[in-house]
């Protein structure tokens, strides 16, 4: 009887065993990108304990409070690192230092203004993933055409006026093609901004510090080049619904068909060009920068959070230190694309600066020497609310329904009701 007893006891535990083993903990990632389903693929194949599904989720920072709120979070979720502190401020985020110091993540490998997005009030809140810098890109091919010497791009706001005019085509009232287009990503207001010298909030971050003569300068000039070089909002509007494309978006359609000569945006173009388009003739640039300007490029970047409530902490937890890793980074480097998700850099240092796949490559080579002139949003709880809230003043403004002055005093008047509430 004893011998049997110690046989029953000893199939119960091989099973419970097998079962402990064979066993998966599954969990789920709101992403708005289905890019990042190989990462998600590479992740379970090296992780046969755990289980992540790709939920898709467009426009995951206007609905991930209410699914906190509802007790519905995700187990991770993909925002903007400008939103972090935001909701983290509203309680809706899992701080993660006592799993970073408990894991031991070195966080100075990463770019500090990643890592600084990532915190609020010090404490971590999120794991960086990519990060951006914003060149000019310009179509050598459209220069040549239009009798512009493609190895000399303009370098301040005058001569990108000059060359835009020399670019842009528009017969019967419809746009041919443009040479600039400053609302493509309204978010540049702050990166011409930045380049006059001015600040989105003053040192001590309690009060608006772009009401003013710069800012008005500088949204004054977005509304006179939309105006007078680019036809007016309307020549603009019909010329991006023309251009629309699911797959790349208008302004990258638009600059690889020739239509659309110079444009800034983050890195992503240079990943769907050599998708897309592998004989486009383009290259990068810093930014032109006005009168006594100085460089300035905005940086910005995704990372990975872990909701309030999420019902599996600890394999998130191993999502998110899997996906910021070097290892992970290089990783995908070596697979001959950057490690992020759609187009960007890395966030480690060390991997951006000496990876072969950044350095031998001239578009990503280009873009990684720009990091030095990077400059990253503020991180306060009201910035994702101050980066829309700004979008919609330019778009008042360039529109003809306020004044540039009247825009940026709205603007103005919202955010610091936004930044007084938040204290």
């Amino acid at each position: 009887m004893k011998r049997l007893l110690v046989g029953i006891l000893s199939v119960v535990l091989i099973i419970s065993s097998v079962g402990f083993v064979s066993a998966k903990t599954k969990f789920n990632v709101w992403i708005s990108n289905t890019f990042y389903q190989r990462y998600i693929d590479v992740f379970n194949q090296l992780h046969p304990d755990l289980e992540a599904t790709l939920v898709f989720k467009p426009g995951i920072e206007s609905i991930l409070m209410t699914a906190i709120a509802g007790e519905e979070p995700p187990d991770v979720a993909r925002i903007s690192r400008q939103w972090v502190a935001s909701f983290a401020a509203r309680g809706g985020l899992e701080c993660i230092d006592d799993l970073v110091k408990r894991d031991k993540v070195d966080l100075s490998v990463y770019f500090p203004g990643a890592i600084g997005e990532c915190k609020y009030r010090g404490k971590m809140y999120a794991m960086p993933f990519n990060t951006d810098v914003h060149p000019l890109y310009y179509n050598r091919t459209m220069f040549k055409e239009n009798g512009l010497n493609p190895d000399k791009p303009p370098k301040t706001w005058k001569e990108l006026e000059e060359y835009a005019k020399k670019t842009t085509k528009i017969e019967g009232g419809k746009p041919v093609t443009m040479g600039f287009i400053p609302t493509f990503g309204n978010v540049h207001f702050v990166c011409y901004y930045w380049q006059t010298g001015g600040d989105l909030f003053t040192p001590d971050r309690t009060k608006v510090a772009f009401n003013n003569d710069k800012a008005l300068m500088t949204l004054q000039w977005i509304v006179d080049f939309v105006n007078n070089i680019c036809g007016g909002p309307k020549i603009v509007e019909g010329f991006k619904s023309a251009m629309a494309n699911p797959t790349t978006g208008a302004d990258m359609w638009a600059f690889m068909n020739n239509k659309l000569a110079r444009m800034i945006g983050v890195c992503t173009p240079i990943v769907t060009f050599q998708q897309y388009a592998p004989n486009l003739d383009y290259d990068i640039v810093l930014p032109p920068i006005p009168p006594g300007g100085k460089q300035v490029t905005l940086m910005e970047g995704f990372g990975f959070v872990i909701p309030k409530g999420a019902k599996n902490k600890e394999a998130a937890w191993e999502f998110l230190k899997w996906l910021s890793s070097p290892s992970t980074q290089v990783r995908f480097s070596q697979l001959g694309e950057p490690p992020l998700g759609g187009g960007g850099m890395t966030i480690v240092k060390d991997v951006a600066l000496n990876a072969p796949f950044f350095k031998e490559q001239p578009m990503w080579a280009k873009a990684v020497n720009m990091v030095r002139y990077g400059k990253f949003f503020p991180t306060t709880p009201i910035t994702g609310f101050a980066k829309d809230t700004i979008t919609k003043a330019v778009d008042r403004a360039v529109a003809g329904e306020m004044t540039s002055k009247q825009a940026l005093e709205w603007a103005a008047s919202e955010v610091q009701k936004e930044l007084d509430r938040a204290k």
